[in-house]
C-alpha cells in the first residue's frame, strides 16, 4: 500500500522513486535536473540553504513513509538521493563533465557505502535514511574539490 499526499510526493522526489529499475539512480537524475534549473535562479549559498532545509524535510517525510510502509528504508524514498546528490554539485563549474562526475561519484559512494557512510546507514528511521546519503555526498564533494584543486 502506498502513502498518498504531500509526504509521498516529497519523499519520492516527485514520484521519481516509483520509476522502474533503480529508484536511487532515478532520484539522483531528477535531483540533477532540479538543481540545474535552480542554479540558474539561485546563487550557491541559497542552494546550500535549500539543501539543508530539504534534509530536515527528508527526515520528517522518510520517517512517516517508512512507518506507514512498515519498512526501515523503502526503496521508493529518494529524497535522500536528492539531498545527497546536491552536495557534490554545490561548488562545481556547470559543465557536463563535472555534473557527470558528481553523479558517478555520489552513486558509487551511495551504493558501496564505505566507512563512515555504512555507520550512518545503520541509524534507524528518517535520520539514517537521510544521513548515509549526506555522507556519500560529502565524499563525492571532497573528491571533486580535490580534482579542482589539482587542476
Amino acid at each position: 500500500m502506498k502513502y498518498h499526499g504531500i509526504k509521498n510526493f516529497l519523499a519520492t522526489t516527485g514520484y521519481a522513486g516509483y520509476l522502474p529499475g533503480a529508484p536511487g539512480t532515478w532520484g539522483s537524475i531528477v535531483a540533477i535536473l532540479i538543481w540545474y534549473g535552480l542554479q540558474h535562479l539561485l546563487s550557491p549559498p541559497y542552494i546550500i540553504v535549500l539543501t539543508v532545509l530539504l534534509f530536515f524535510i527528508g527526515v520528517w517525510v522518510a520517517m512517516g513513509i517508512s512507518k506507514y510502509d512498515e519498512e526501515e528504508d523503502p526503496s521508493h524514498i529518494v529524497i535522500d538521493e536528492l539531498v545527497g546528490q546536491w552536495i557534490p554539485l554545490w561548488f562545481i563549474p556547470v559543465t557536463p563533465i563535472y555534473i557527470i562526475l558528481a553523479f558517478i561519484l555520489f552513486r558509487i559512494f551511495d551504493i558501496a557505502k564505505p566507512w563512515p557512510v555504512s555507520l550512518f546507514d545503520r541509524i534507524p528511521g528518517g535520520w539514517g535514511i537521510m544521513l548515509d546519503d549526506v555522507a556519500a555526498g560529502i565524499y563525492a564533494l571532497l573528491i571533486i574539490e580535490a580534482i579542482q584543486f589539482i587542476l
